[in-house]
């Protein structure tokens, strides 16, 4: 395929300031050209839709749960599709499972991979960038089923500029449900997966609990042979990252970062074009399967 970045595409929709803000005080923003220094890169690749504003009666007809978390395409997301254009090799590099296999890197091709996104929201720019590998299947997920509605639109779009590209199916998934095979059987998947992908999925706001869950859903999806991918950006919670790191994520899996200088520049505070500016750099984690109690595997 070719590389990640000659791939990129103009934007089918034009992206508001309304993209980059949290908050309903943003409302007043509606309407006005777009922002400099607002808008992500990945709005040149693949487009996220939304919008705040009412129809008739001033009722809200797309809305997204009541702010914009789930409606843009964050920094990360960008990141981690730009990882992605690495060759196999590079990415096999960052398990600590398949790293140092040999066979694993002869026989490695996306060709026969199974690859799922955690959290796509509206974008799915992870999803679309794992696309241009022609893989067997690739899988968009959100829990929310009005962001898969506009994910779905980017998706086609995206997939009538790109070909040669797999196209993507998209499936509603609430982690922690203990529904992933349920999920991945209505598309004629099974579980375990060859690739997760989980872009900025590990934050506070309105999402209680949803650490533990986003655990479990990954581990109900891997094996040993998964090559999974989760970012991270701190938001002012970064000891309580670290210890759900040491405590829940470490008993189940081998985990190791990509070097930075491997990430997209948005990854970097003061990056031309970084949706938050205000935060420390991204981190892209690589997250390995351990073998099953039992296994005979020494650590």
């Amino acid at each position: 395929p070719a590389p990640f970045g000659p791939a990129r595409s103009p934007p089918a929709v034009a992206q508001t300031a309304d993209l980059a803000c949290d908050e309903e005080s943003c409302d007043d923003e509606r309407g006005k050209p777009p922002a400099p220094g607002l808008t992500a890169p990945g709005e040149r690749f693949v487009q996220a839709v939304y919008t705040k504003s009412g129809g008739e009666g001033g009722e809200a007809e797309s809305d997204l749960e009541g702010h914009s978390t789930t409606g843009v395409c964050w920094d990360a997301a960008v990141v981690l599709a730009d990882l992605l254009g690495h060759a196999p090799s590079v990415l096999l590099s960052f398990s600590a499972n398949l790293g140092r296999s040999t066979d694993a890197h002869r026989d490695w091709d996306w060709a026969q991979k199974v690859v799922v996104e955690l959290g796509c929201g509206t974008a799915a720019l992870p999803s679309c960038a794992a696309a241009l590998h022609a893989p067997r299947a690739v899988l968009c997920t959100d829990g929310n089923a009005r962001a898969l509605g506009l994910a779905a639109e980017n998706v086609r779009r995206w997939t009538e500029a790109h070909p040669r590209a797999a196209v993507p199916t998209l499936a509603q998934l609430r982690w922690g449900d203990c529904a992933e095979a349920e999920v991945l059987q209505s598309v004629g998947l099974t579980p375990p997966v060859d690739v997760i992908l989980a872009a900025d999925c590990i934050y506070v706001l309105e999402n209680p609990g949803g650490w533990g869950k986003l655990l479990a859903t990954i581990t109900a999806l891997s094996a040993e042979h998964t090559l999974a991918f989760v970012t991270y950006v701190d938001r002012g919670h970064d000891k309580l990252w670290r210890r759900f790191l040491t405590q829940r994520v470490h008993p189940l899996f081998r985990v190791t970062e990509v070097p930075p200088h491997l990430l997209h520049p948005v990854a970097h505070p003061g990056a031309k074009g970084r949706l938050e500016q205000l935060t420390p750099r991204q981190t892209v984690y690589s997250w390995a399967r351990r073998p099953a109690a039992g296994a005979g595997s020494r650590e």
